[in-house]
């Protein structure tokens, strides 16, 4: 059977990867600013529209797909963490799924991003808040972290203790 960690060391594994999951959505935040502000000083130029039908048809199909794919693969690698690793083992695991999942999101933020850029169609900024949104929406917490992880009571009340 798993003997208990110190709490204190489950408790720095939370807090680092809340840090670290807030710290990836700040680019969902700060990159639609700069470029609106980019975009509205005139310091890119006058709009091209050419590529923004195109550009508009992949962001629409990209998007989705990368939240599906991000969803997904995070769902499968957080149901192959052995059970019989200790805690803070599988804390670690989890962690590395969650920061490709959030990674997997941002490419279809990083596409529209991009898209903003060569176009100067604001339009593709719209993104922004809608994936701000399922970023806060499946934020690390203690529940979810105990549901995906299928803890144990024991070890559920080492992380319930951290709020």
């Amino acid at each position: 059977m798993n003997q208990p960690e110190p709490t204190q060391a489950i408790r720095n594994q939370i807090a680092s990867m809340r840090m670290v999951y807030y710290a990836m959505a700040a680019p969902i935040i700060i990159f639609p600013a700069i470029a609106y502000f980019l975009i509205e000083t005139g310091a890119l130029g006058p709009p091209d529209y050419s590529l923004a039908p195109l550009l508009q048809t992949i962001a629409i199909i990209l998007v989705p797909l990368c939240i599906g794919a991000g969803y997904f693969f995070f769902k499968t690698s957080a149901s192959r963490i052995d059970s019989k690793l200790p805690l803070s083992e599988r804390l670690r695991r989890y962690f590395a799924a969650l920061m490709v999942r959030s990674a997997i999101f941002e490419g279809g933020f990083i596409f529209c991003f991009v898209a903003t850029i060569l176009t100067g169609e604001i339009l593709f900024l719209a993104v922004a808040p809608v994936l701000l949104f399922i970023f806060l929406l499946l934020r690390p917490n203690t529940e979810s972290i105990a549901t995906d992880l299928n803890l144990s009571p024991s070890e559920r009340s080492q992380i319930d203790s951290y709020q």
